[in-house]
């Protein structure tokens, strides 16, 4: 009734009934009338319906008003949703744009298959590798790129992989694709999961390795030729890694310097055989060639060695290139008797001129009279007797040259 009371109600009168004065009074917004004299029981029944039906409207009025705010909310909304949508599309086209582009320039063969190993994308690039047409690849099992007799062997894996999907790439066994004649060639394959809304794909990349592998197996070749001429050398090898430790050395190395591959392998080159081999000059030779990329040549040491003894080395070491880790091949040519010889030699240079030395002092003195017995001679004046006690002279110091030569002859052998 509080509600009711605030209804404003307006009470017009007239001074007759006529029909005329009723159509005006509906025509000013009246909505009913009483004759008089007024029943106040009417009049409070006719009030009351006439505040409810004032206060329905009303409601029916924010209703409606609240049915606008909400359907133009609604609308503002859906606006809203539908422009997110759009953006989204645009942006996952965008995004499927690059990712393709990606797809196309990638340097090897792409593949993706669903959970049951059908293709569903491929690159251009497998195209190319495999001899088959996209249109041929796509809907066709992915069994389909590699030799019939691993075909079951394959499924295995693959529902293997699906069980748990993880990046990884397939090693451990040689792995082969078939091209569309037929013809089989070594490839390399890894494996990357794709969640997507229809479920796990699975992206392949495959990569032909058929110069790789004919470049591993003439580096194998060259490493089995290499090893062929270590083991028949006669001249000690070892191969040293990066950090000096000896990965291996031929048998001329254990039979010059009496030891073993259980003792030798493994070990830090100064370590071995009780530090023997941490020789001053050798630790200078190798960190030079550490530091500086470089190689030695020729260089000689000599070290007493506990079990072999004294021995003059020529060494001879340079980097290994080529290999996965950094190595060092050291060549030692024992020359000891070479220089045992040279030392020989150059003593007897040394004693031959010593020897040429006092001869040529011995024979100067009897020289000398010879010459003053000449010159007498050669002058005209000397008289018969002069002459003879020349030729006596001459004669006299011959015989002693002889006798000096045959000394100094016997001296030298001795």
């Amino acid at each position: 009734m509080l509600f009711r009371s605030l209804v404003p109600i307006i009470f017009l009168t007239a001074y007759y009934n006529e029909d005329q004065n009723m159509l005006e009074g509906y025509g000013t917004g009246a909505v009913d009338y009483l004759h008089k004299p007024v029943n106040p029981a009417i009049l409070r029944s006719k009030v009351a319906v006439f505040a409810d039906l004032y206060s329905k409207n009303r409601a029916l009025l924010a209703e409606m008003a609240e049915h606008r705010r909400a359907d133009e909310e609604l609308r503002e909304l859906n606006a809203t949703l539908e422009q997110r949508v759009t953006d989204r599309t645009e942006a996952l086209r965008e995004s499927e744009g690059k990712f393709r582009a990606l797809l196309e320039t990638a340097p090897d063969a792409i593949v993706i298959v669903d959970q049951q190993g059908i293709i569903v994308l491929a690159n251009a690039l497998t195209e190319q590798l495999f001899g088959y047409s996209r249109a041929e690849l796509l809907g066709q099992r992915v069994e389909m790129l590699m030799p019939t007799r691993f075909h079951n062997r394959h499924e295995v894996h693959r529902k293997g992989y699906l069980a748990v999907p993880h990046t990884r790439r397939m090693a451990g066994r040689e792995l082969l694709g078939q091209r569309k004649d037929g013809s089989e060639f070594p490839i390399e394959v890894s494996l990357s999961p794709l969640e997507t809304d229809q479920g796990t794909l699975v992206s392949s990349v495959l990569r032909d390795i058929t110069v790789r592998k004919a470049d591993e197996d003439k580096l194998k070749l060259a490493l089995n030729y290499a090893e062929a001429v270590l083991n028949t050398a006669h001249q000690p090898f070892l191969v040293l890694d990066g950090k000096l430790n000896i990965l291996r050395a031929n048998p001329a190395f254990y039979k010059a310097f009496k030891t073993t591959p259980e003792t030798t392998e493994g070990r830090l080159l100064y370590d071995l055989g009780d530090r023997q081999w941490d020789i001053p000059e050798l630790r200078q030779f190798l960190q030079a060639l550490l530091l500086q990329d470089t190689s030695f040549k020729d260089c000689e040491i000599t070290h007493a060695f506990p079990d072999v003894g004294k021995k003059t080395m020529r060494l001879n070491g340079t980097n290994l290139v080529g290999g996965k880790q950094s190595q060092i091949l050291l060549a030692i040519e024992d020359v000891s008797d070479y220089r045992t010889a040279l030392n020989a030699l150059k003593d007897n240079d040394r004693r031959k001129d010593e020897f040429l030395a006092m001869l040529a002092h011995e024979l100067r003195n009897p020289l000398a009279p010879i010459r003053t017995a000449l010159e007498i001679w050669k002058s005209g004046n000397a008289t018969e007797e002069m002459e003879k006690e020349s030729q006596l002279i001459v004669a006299r110091q011959l015989n002693k040259m002889v006798l000096q030569i045959g000394r100094a002859s016997c001296r030298e052998r001795v």
